[in-house]
């Protein structure tokens, strides 16, 4: 018996992450875009104070944190879906979906994170509270990324081996 999941749960997997995903990065660029205006209003209102700004010029962030999401996204489907259109061996999509998830399970801690809603301090559980315009990445942030990201790499390459 194979350790490796059946072709049809990877394609449910991969479809509801996915589909979940793309929704919730709709809600987040709608989220920055609205950012982004009511600062260009706080610019209006202090242009004196501030350099001038570059016509046609729009500038638009995601956190760190919704990279975890576009990059887990990608991922099931170009590394899961796709295989299990294009061949039979499961071991790729297998591997990517471990990756995948741990990177969504990555996302939650670390949008969290970006608004300091958890984990709120210099140095994730020690330091001063953080106070102020949120950075981007927060230091909280850039840590559960940084992990979230080195533990989906670790997956990959466990689920590979076996």
């Amino acid at each position: 018996m194979s350790s490796h999941a059946d072709a049809g749960t990877l394609a449910s997997i991969a479809s509801i992450i996915s589909a979940f995903g793309t929704a919730m990065l709709f809600f987040r660029i709608e989220r920055e875009l609205q950012v982004a205006k009511e600062e260009e209003h706080v610019w209006l209102l202090h242009a004196e104070l501030q350099a001038p700004k570059e016509e046609g010029f729009e500038f638009v962030r995601l956190p760190y944190a919704d990279w975890l999401l576009v990059g887990a996204i990608l991922i099931f489907l170009l590394f899961v879906i796709l295989p299990l259109l294009i061949c039979r061996d499961l071991t790729l999509p297998t591997a990517a979906s471990g990756a995948a998830t741990t990177l969504v399970a990555g996302y939650v801690l670390a949008i969290l994170c970006h608004y300091r809603i958890a984990f709120d301090k210099n140095f994730v559980i020690f330091g001063d509270k953080r106070k102020g315009k949120r950075t981007n990445p927060e230091p909280s942030e850039r840590f559960f990324v940084g992990l979230f990201l080195a533990a989906g790499i670790a997956v990959f390459i466990y689920i590979t081996s076996i």
